[in-house]
């Protein structure tokens, strides 16, 4: 078995290594696997410490760099928990490892080093073993990876760069209220779904207007096709969404289940679904057409495949439980490529592309760094070499700090009662959006939806937007969703000719700034309509 000391004592003549100590992945004070007396580092000071203790235990004899507290390099390079890296003589990557435990594969770097003589090897660990000297990363000494073009966000300066956007939009189920059509007709006859978008869309813009954005055409929403492709039955009940039935019992039951080779376009009903898309094209002139026959998160796509034993599946079997979690990450990874071919789009998406993992909220904060960010930073690097996004609903404060190691360039936390604009501004840099929702234009006036738009702009949110769902078919919300709109272009106007936060919070009233945040989202006094 090839490790870095051998790296070293058959290489060090001809590549230069170096491994740079980053955020610890197992301190006391956070997902402890076995107490070590090691807690998180608050400062340069501690962690320069715990690097020197690595020394003393675990020398390898290899220049060791501390990254600073900013976690500069461990962002800039994906590096958390612990990740090897190969730069050539021109300063690019030649190898990037996968993220560790498992992608942590000294022996591809030895191939690598093979193929590229005389490069320089990075090697980052989240414990780092080398001898003295200790340097800084943010030393003013050149090094040979300061001309990388790696993408990853700047966060430095992210939010300042990120235009101020609003969007308001119409979604499938707002037109099941207007037309009569349910959504189990919707999911399972094509006549029924070409009128549906026919005569619900008319009815939406006749009541909205035209800066309400008509619902796109999509195939009905099946949150569950991936499952259903690997066999998993969905349930289409009279008088509500899609559901499923839980395929698995048990962990080994998973595993077997997400390992099956499957053609996913012949599986399930893709093949329904893929003549349904190509249907709807054709009666609305060649329109596009997404393909809403999807998948979830990691996170979520394990509750479904499990239920609730994903929460006592963690504790009783956690190593079988990351080995599921592994290979249903590269299940969802294929399926995503499916339905990548399906929409004609290129895969990995070079332009972008996000996740949708609300289960994760479930996790405590304090099972991130073990449980949910080596998956979902496997499926994102999967799916995507763009810019990077993520659906997160419920997180709670205590969770936002991990999504920096998601390396997201953009954040929507949906519907999070535990959280608030301020609380995304202060505690994580990722520029974020803010949601009003369907349920909460019922206790909100006119007025209070623009105080709402202004101070979720003055608080730091980068975006607004909302969804007119069936809920909101009503003339008494008709107004509500105006005044959402007029605020957002006033805010718009405002950050266009250079106005700052400060000035865009001046719009709220008195009453706004009492109700938002302190008595968001539930007032303290039934509000009329």
């Amino acid at each position: 078995m090839v490790g870095l000391r051998d790296l070293y004592a058959e290489y060090s003549e001809q590549v230069q290594f170096l491994v740079i100590y980053i955020r610890e992945a197992h301190p006391d004070d956070g997902w402890v696997l076995k107490e070590t007396g090691v807690t998180d580092s608050t400062t340069i000071e501690e962690r320069r410490d715990v690097a020197e203790t690595c020394q003393a235990a675990m020398q390898y004899g290899i220049v060791i760099y501390v990254d600073e507290m900013d976690d500069a390099v461990m962002l800039a390079y994906a590096a958390w928990p612990e990740r090897l890296y190969l730069i050539d003589k021109d300063g690019q990557i030649a190898y990037a490892g996968s993220k560790g435990p498992w992608g942590f594969e000294p022996v591809e770097l030895k191939q690598a080093i093979e193929q590229n003589a005389g490069g320089y090897c990075l090697a980052l660990e989240y414990r780092a073993p080398p001898r003295r000297p200790i340097r800084d990363c943010h030393s003013s000494t050149p090094h040979p990876w300061d001309t990388l073009h790696m993408y990853t966000p700047d966060y430095l300066s992210l939010r300042e760069e990120t235009d101020f956007s609003w969007r308001v939009s119409s979604t499938y189920t707002a037109l099941p209220g207007l037309t009569g059509i349910s959504l189990r007709d919707f999911s399972l006859n094509l006549d029924a779904g070409i009128e549906l978008f026919r005569k619900g869309r008319g009815l939406l813009a006749e009541m909205f207007g035209p800066e309400v954005g008509k619902c796109p055409l999509a195939t009905p929403p099946i949150s569950y096709g991936h499952l259903n492709a690997l066999g998993a039955e969905l349930i289409f009940p009279e008088g509500g969404e899609v559901n499923y039935v839980t395929p698995c019992a048990s962990v080994e039951e998973g595993i077997a289940f997400v390992e099956q080779d499957v053609d996913f376009a012949t599986a399930g009903m893709a093949p329904f679904y893929i003549d349904y898309k190509a249907k709807l094209e054709a009666a609305f002139g060649g329109e596009r057409c997404g393909f809403s026959y999807g998948h979830e998160g990691p996170l979520t796509t394990a509750y479904i495949i499990l239920g609730e034993g994903v929460f006592t599946a963690i504790y009783d079997e956690p190593e079988r439980f990351k080995v599921f979690l592994d290979k249903l990450v590269a299940s969802t990874v294929a399926f995503a490529g499916f339905r990548a071919s399906v929409m004609g789009q290129t895969f990995p998406s070079p332009t972008g592309g996000g996740m949708v993992d609300d289960v994760s909220s479930m996790f405590s904060p304090a099972m991130w760094s073990e449980f949910v960010l080596p998956f979902q930073n496997a499926y994102l690097s999967g799916t995507t070499t763009g810019p990077r996004s993520a659906h997160i609903e419920d997180l709670r404060p205590e969770h936002l700090k991990y999504l920096e190691a998601l390396e997201l360039a953009r954040f929507d936390p949906s519907i999070s009662a535990k959280l608030s604009p301020p609380d995304l501004r202060d505690l994580c840099r990722v520029p974020f959006g803010w949601r009003l929702g369907n349920f909460h234009y019922l206790t909100l006036t006119a007025d209070e939806v623009r105080d709402w738009v202004f101070q979720a702009a003055a608080d730091g949110a980068s975006s607004v937007f909302t969804f007119v769902a069936d809920a909101m078919c009503t003339p008494e919300t008709v107004p509500k969703v105006h005044a959402f709109i007029e605020a957002a272009k006033e805010v718009e106007r405002m950050f266009g000719e250079g106005a700052s936060r400060d000035d865009v919070g001046v719009c709220v009233s008195a009453a706004g700034k009492e109700r938002f945040w302190k008595n968001w989202p539930h007032p303290t006094t039934p509000v009329s309509a």
